[in-house]
């Protein structure tokens, strides 16, 4: 028994949370970094290693010739993308072994569970709201121009036949970032954290059904914000 007279945690789930623990904090840092005005430059400098580190993984492991493209694409599914979660996933396994080496005694993380659902629960509540507002705004798909428009169906891209679909269904555009910005805005109380969750992932799972193979591959946090079998 543990302090509080709770039971402790089993060796298999003091390994998956150590594990998981690691991984969302090092796959979402250094949020809120980077959105609050003025940071942006201590976010880019954060990313400086995470670029070295994915660029001498591709030229040394995967023997990738082509420099990698690590600027703003829009697109969350590129190379440097996948590299990167194969970095996070190393890295995670790793800070999980020493953890687990220097930390073996304890009987649980309870508290630290408290705090990193809380930072998960803001983390993707302000990516929801963000994604939300650019919807409504059509700052992410806006209405196609003239070059797409004269463009012959074969000649577009997946990618490009998506976002020329969302741009032209202004309403359902609409309708997708004000249900994502609500979803956003609920987890932010701690009293309405359940609806949200369970709105996001209806959203969601609406917006990768159109996306399909073209939507870009976002870690959601989306069960750890409802129920989790160590909240108890």
């Amino acid at each position: 028994m543990t302090r509080e007279g709770r039971p402790p945690w089993t060796f298999g789930q003091r390994i998956a949370f150590r594990f998981v623990c690691a991984y969302l904090l090092l796959y979402n840092l250094p949020f809120p970094i980077g959105m609050i005005p003025g940071t942006e430059r201590i976010a880019e400098l954060y990313e400086k290693p995470w670029e070295a580190l994915a660029m001498w993984l591709a030229t040394h492991v995967f023997r990738i010739a082509q420099p990698l493209f690590v600027g703003d694409s829009g697109s969350g599914d590129r190379t440097y993308d996948y590299l990167r979660v194969l970095c996070t996933l190393v890295l995670a396994t790793v800070v999980m072994v020493a953890w687990s080496i220097l930390d073996r005694r304890r009987g649980d993380y309870r508290a630290t569970y408290g705090g990193l659902r809380i930072y998960v629960r803001y983390t993707l509540a302000a990516t929801m709201l963000s994604y939300g507002m650019v919807k409504i705004l059509k700052a992410q798909f806006p209405f196609p121009g003239p070059d797409e428009l004269l463009q012959s169906y074969g000649e577009s891209s997946p990618m490009r036949l998506l976002w020329n679909f969302m741009g032209y269904s202004t309403s359902y555009t609409a309708f997708a970032g004000a249900s994502e910005a609500l979803g956003g805005l609920l987890l932010f109380s701690r009293r309405t954290t359940t609806l949200g969750g369970e709105a996001g992932q209806i959203v969601e799972m609406e917006l990768n059904r159109v996306a399909l193979a073209e939507w870009p591959l976002v870690s959601r946090g989306f069960r750890w914000i409802n129920e989790f079998p160590y909240n108890r």
